[in-house]
């Protein structure tokens, strides 16, 4: 008989947690809403959205905040990393049609994504496979869980999804009215 065991070699983990009961939605979109906002004419978006001016968002909106910490220490100590805080963190409302192109978030080492407004229409976010430009020589015959080129999340109202900060991440076309996003990077804990 052979034997089988698996090794799974370095493993990255993406959580989602869902915060509905944890956090005031309404009061957290309308301090979205009362936000001073620019357009984002940014490389990264596509101009149908509005950004916060302000990289300092979840200062103002503590309740969010607390939970958004709670989550990241969790996700530290399932990592193993040394503890890190919530740092920089802005809002986005995209509107239909906008997209974030590729990109990574540098001098931070998790970072995260609350969706305080999303539909089944938002857009799914993408994480690309960050093993996909060594693997050259691989000719894949179908799909499976070791050779998908990237991985999507369809993201759900309250839902905060916690990522290394290094991974290239994107999303797809947003379809729905007006998601709006809080973003945010961490660093290590003084």
């Amino acid at each position: 008989m052979i034997k089988k065991a698996e090794c799974w070699l370095f493993p990255t983990i993406i959580n989602v947690y869902n915060l509905l009961d944890s956090v005031n939605l309404d009061e957290i979109n309308n301090n979205i809403e009362e936000t001073e906002l620019v357009n984002t004419y940014h490389k990264l978006f596509n101009g149908k959205g509005l950004r916060s001016n302000s990289s300092r968002f979840l200062d103002s909106n503590l309740g969010l905040k607390t939970a958004i910490q709670e989550c990241v220490d969790s996700y530290n100590d399932q990592l193993g990393l040394y503890p890190c805080e919530v740092t920089y963190s802005w809002c986005n409302i995209y509107r239909d049609g906008s997209t974030i192109k590729p990109h990574r978030h540098e001098l931070s080492l998790i970072s995260g994504v609350f969706y305080s407004k999303a539909d089944d229409n938002s857009g799914e976010l993408i994480f690309d496979n960050p093993c996909q430009p060594f693997k050259v020589n691989e000719i894949s015959t179908r799909l499976t869980e070791y050779n998908r080129q990237a991985f999507s999340f369809k993201v759900s109202l309250g839902d905060l999804i916690l990522f290394p900060s290094w991974m290239m991440h994107y999303t797809e076309n947003n379809f729905s009215n007006q998601r709006y996003v809080v973003s945010f990077d961490t660093g290590l804990k003084k």
